[in-house]
């Protein structure tokens, strides 16, 4: 099934509606100035989209089936950052921190982390919150720092990046 975004303005009427071309099953995101709706798919395709337009800037391609919204977040050095989570059909799961320089929009670096299955993922302005099953694991970057079991498993702690705002949606 391929699934479409639909804009509307404050009176609902229609400003565009685009083909996504895959199934999506989360809700999109938009980055702080609202220059870039990013849109994950469950073919593992992260959208960036003109929120105006609905015209496409760019996507990548994640490994598996993405199950949980993009976060956006804004680095102090305005580089930009949007974590999600895509599981194969495997059932590895993958955290996804792709980075770009904000001035000119381009890749700077992506990096990928297996972690167990996860349910969902939350931001704050240190730390990364990722609900898992029964264990927890936190990374900087890609690199973990230290490990911990839980009995009933609350979340996983990432220490993304130094941040002075973070933003989703």
């Amino acid at each position: 099934m391929d699934a479409r975004v639909y804009a509307f303005d404050l009176s609902l009427n229609s400003i565009w509606d685009k083909s996504i071309g895959g199934e999506i099953s989360t809700t999109p995101s938009i980055s702080h100035d609202n220059a870039t709706l990013y849109i994950t798919t469950n073919n593992g395709m992260l959208k960036a989209v003109d929120p105006l337009t609905g015209q496409a800037i760019w996507n990548y391609v994640a490994y598996g089936s993405v199950f949980q919204t993009p976060l956006y977040l804004v680095t102090p050095s305005a580089e930009r950052v949007i974590y999600f989570i895509a599981k194969e059909s495997s059932g590895k799961s993958y955290l996804y921190a792709v980075k770009f320089i904000l001035y000119n929009g381009k890749w700077y670096d992506a990096i990928t982390l297996e972690i167990l299955p996860a349910t969902t993922i939350e931001l704050t302005t240190t730390v990364l919150f990722i609900m898992i099953g029964q264990e927890t694991l936190v990374a900087k970057y890609s690199y973990p720092e230290w490990e911990e079991g839980l009995i009933m498993g609350l979340a996983c702690l990432f220490k993304p990046l130094l941040l002075d705002t973070c933003f989703w949606y």
